[in-house]
């Protein structure tokens, strides 16, 4: 039978779904830290918890994961036919990453420092909506399309988290907060409220346009992520990058995160394309959020978007495009595993914004910025969680005064580029 619920305030219809019943259909494995899926088989609908916490958290969170996306959009798994959830925990030793291959999930352990094991709701939801993404919109895992893809994923993953809290609060914004650096009290992989505090881009003519990380999927999904979060909680953007003042879908953020995420729902399963752009997202969001919720919610999800520079013609809305230029450029770097080299740069008079870019050579040095003082791993204003060696940190305002630059191996590196640039 139909469910719908209406905000009492607005009279707004804010989700309906068929309360069919059906059955959620997961397998979880222990792949024993072996590089092989999919392992052992422990777990499926008809067993009790293992006695393993982190096997049997990862297969609750597929659950969770499933009921919402069924209650939410009558969803029936990653196919909407009812498909297996395969899920495999315990993949590799001291594996710091989770993925969808296509036809199952894996969670690593963590390593203890950078994360523990992966096999939290949000990062769960991440995946499985990748899963929903093969099967339904499949956009291209490159450029503008697969930073969209990626930003999905937060996407679905913050409105997942909200579902099992049924509230909204700053964590639900951080991505991977449960798990990610341990020992790093509040702590996450991505900030959704404010993407450059990972080293993330969240402005349309600022993104990354090379060729790593598939030409910076990671990266620019920020740029989604904060419209998303812009339209759900409304404000301004957190690095004044425009001075656009962005109304919430509602005031109620739990009823307004349940809008959004049907609008972007709708929007991908009924007007995207594999290749589609920015400009692309923004049109068909705004054209879902009339279908569904009329014309304030298009000029809030229009708003949003132009706060981050996407306009509906795909240029940079609310700003115009930056140019960076570039100060200094330190070439052929190098350092072993957990060596630590660190470089001071003096503001130039006059500038903006300040940006920091490792790039080239091969290993993987991570990136630490500081004012004022020198960084550490525990104390630093920037810290891109990147795989490689491109990772960017951008500061906007400028501070006038001494930025601190910090080399770290994450394995040893050689042949790297540390660029500093002004606008």
């Amino acid at each position: 039978m139909p469910v719908v619920f209406v905000d009492a305030h607005s009279g707004d219809i804010v989700l309906s779904y068929d309360n069919l019943k059906t059955q959620r259909n997961r397998s979880t494995y222990n792949g024993k830290t072996q590089n092989s899926l999919p392992g052992t088989l422990v777990r499926n609908e008809a067993s009790s918890p293992s006695g393993d916490a982190v096997l049997d958290l990862a297969h609750d969170n597929v659950g969770t994961t499933y009921d919402y996306y069924f209650a939410s959009f009558g969803r029936d798994s990653d196919n909407d036919a009812g498909a297996a959830l395969k899920a495999t925990v315990h993949h590799k030793k001291n594996y710091v990453n989770a993925f969808w291959n296509g036809s199952q999930m894996a969670y690593g352990d963590g390593d203890g420092s950078q994360s523990s094991a992966l096999v939290v709701l949000d990062v769960t939801a991440h995946e499985l909506t990748h899963a929903v993404t093969d099967y339904s919109w499949d956009l291209i895992y490159s450029n503008d399309s697969g930073a969209l893809n990626e930003a999905m994923s937060d996407i679905f993953g913050a409105a997942v988290e909200a579902y099992r809290d049924n509230a909204v609060s700053k964590n639900t914004w951080k991505i991977g907060d449960e798990c990610w650096t341990p020992n790093t009290p509040n702590d996450a992989l991505r900030y959704m409220y404010d993407p450059a505090a990972a080293g993330d881009f969240d402005f349309y003519p600022d993104r990354y346009q090379g060729t790593s990380d598939n030409g910076g999927v990671h990266w620019n999904s920020g740029i989604a992520n904060l419209a998303f979060y812009l339209a759900v909680m409304g404000g301004t953007p957190p690095r004044g990058k425009t001075s656009n003042v962005v109304s919430p879908l509602s005031s109620n953020s739990l009823t307004s995160i349940n809008m959004g995420a049907a609008i972007f729902y709708r929007a991908n399963t009924t007007c995207l394309s594999p290749s589609s752009t920015f400009a692309d997202a923004r049109s068909c969001t705004e054209a879902a959020a009339t279908d569904l919720y009329g014309a304030s919610a298009a000029t809030a999800i229009g708003d949003a978007w132009t706060a981050v520079g996407v306009s509906s013609s795909g240029g940079g809305g609310g700003g115009g495009t930056s140019t960076w230029t570039v100060i200094d450029t330190k070439s052929n770097l190098s350092g072993a595993r957990r060596s630590g080299t660190n470089y001071s740069y003096t503001t130039p008079a006059g500038a903006s914004q300040i940006k920091f870019d490792t790039s080239g050579g091969s290993g993987d040095v991570d990136l630490y910025v500081k004012f004022g003082s020198p960084p550490t791993t525990s104390s630093y204003d920037c810290r891109p969680y990147a795989a490689g060696n491109a990772e960017s940190c951008v500061f906007n305002p400028a501070q006038q005064g001494t930025y601190y630059v910090m080399l770290r191996g994450y394995s040893a590196y050689s042949g790297v580029t540390l660029k500093m640039s002004t606008q």
